[in-house]
């Protein structure tokens, strides 16, 4: 779990536009934005030429241990998860590509025309309806982009499940608070 929420922190991190910020468009305001790309079906890294792990997965690195020699840790991808991190991850995969998308322009131009998920559980390729109504009531409170974004998108509470999901991990997963 934390290694999933540590790639979507990075990923997170990445999104700017410039060392100076974002920059307005001809009339000061915030541009237009161009709507980002379509999102890219789901990655098959199973076909992909990557070494698979014992349950068929794409193994993306092997990191020997200093605890156990002659043992490592071995990172794979599965392809088919979905749950809340899984769909927070598509979200901000959409936020990323509207930021390249647009790189000089203010992401506001663009935040709208990310997709729309069905519901806030979120999807593949789109973010729930909560996070963009979210990002556009704080700018429209007078916070700026990075707030806005900070406090939407990238915190997650605005993804159905996700806040239950890291508590539970959190908690081990013991629904009762209890040690493993």
């Amino acid at each position: 779990m934390a290694t999933r929420l540590g790639a979507w922190a990075i990923a997170a991190l990445l999104l700017s536009c410039n060392d100076s910020g974002c920059s307005s468009g001809p009339d000061g305001g915030p541009g237009t934005g161009k709507r980002p790309p379509a999102p890219a079906v789901r990655p098959g890294l199973s076909d992909a030429g990557f070494a698979l792990d014992d349950a068929g997965r794409p193994v993306l690195a092997r990191v020997p241990t200093m605890i156990a020699p002659g043992h490592e840790l071995v990172i794979s991808y599965d392809e088919k998860i979905d749950d809340p991190v899984a769909r927070w991850g598509h979200c901000l995969q959409r936020v990323v590509a509207c930021s390249q998308a647009n790189q000089g322009l203010r992401i506001d131009g663009c935040i709208p025309q990310i997709e729309r998920c069905a519901d806030d559980s979120g999807g593949f390729g789109c973010c729930p309806p909560a996070c963009l109504e979210a990002y556009a009531a704080r700018r429209s409170a007078g916070d700026d982009e990075e707030t806005a974004l900070t406090t939407t998108f990238f915190e997650g509470s605005c993804v159905s499940g996700l806040k239950q999901q890291l508590a539970d991990a959190a908690d081990g997963g013991q629904e009762d608070g209890g040690s493993p």
